[in-house]
């Protein structure tokens, strides 16, 4: 655990989990989790993920198989300069600073120190039902007593050196629907080899039910991701005779 007075720790344990099958029973877990709140939490952020199997690192600090990263850490500030060169090209979004790009720059794919959180619920668990496993997950944290900022207010170098134990969530300036739809916020890793400790996982099945429960309420493509592109899926969705 580190020590510092963020209260959360990076060690990679797991509290409670289980399991949901429905909507109805996911919110009522839900409701449990926010009922035992503690008085010192400030908040409870829920992240999904698509295989339950999946560990809660940054991109840039990922493994493969074999235990070997997929990318050098030494390169997570030449890949990310690399960016910044020439995303202007490509995007007529314009970052008012290296934080936001770091944003724009994860949403698209980049391996980044960062994680997506949300604080709502549902939007995670929109994220779990994606298909990639047979089974996914969303973690629950519960935040006590750290700071959480917005983007703008960040005056440390974003490729922090991996000898500190901190992190910091961040939320970004909501200068994109997507941000506001998604209640997102980000976990700014300091050292990316860290682990996360997290206070329940919830394993869901029936995915491809749920994520119909979910559009009945209107969580879909297009609110999650408003763009027409996700518009047009979610309209072919709606009319393919076997979705």
């Amino acid at each position: 655990m580190c020590e510092n007075n963020n209260s959360l720790s990076f060690e990679n344990a797991i509290d409670e989990t289980k399991t949901i099958k429905s909507v109805y029973t996911f919110l009522k877990l839900i409701k449990i989790i926010q009922s035992q709140r503690e008085k010192d939490v400030s908040d409870i952020l829920y992240r999904g993920l698509s295989n339950a199997n999946y560990d809660l690192i940054p991109s840039i600090g990922r493994k493969n198989e074999k235990g070997a990263y997929l990318f050098d850490p030494k390169d997570e500030e030449i890949i990310f300069l690399e960016f910044k060169r020439l995303f202007h090209l490509y995007s007529d979004n314009r970052p008012s600073s290296d934080m936001d790009l770091l944003f724009l720059a994860q949403h698209y794919g980049l391996p980044t120190r960062l994680l997506d959180w949300s604080y709502n619920p549902l939007i995670a668990l929109y994220f779990a039902c994606q298909e990639s496993a047979k089974t996914g997950c969303v973690y629950a944290i519960k935040i006590k007593n750290a700071p959480i900022i917005e983007s703008h207010q960040m005056d440390s170098n974003i490729f922090e050196s991996d000898n500190n134990d901190d992190y910091q969530f961040i939320i970004p300036d909501y200068t994109n629907r997507r941000f506001l739809n998604q209640k997102g916020l980000f976990l700014w890793f300091k050292n990316i080899r860290n682990l996360l400790s997290i206070d329940t996982k919830i394993v869901v099945q029936n995915k491809s039910q749920i994520r119909k429960e979910l559009t009945s309420i209107g969580i879909t493509d297009s609110f999650i991701y408003p763009t027409l592109d996700h518009l047009c899926k979610e309209i072919k969705n709606k009319y393919q005779i076997n979705y």
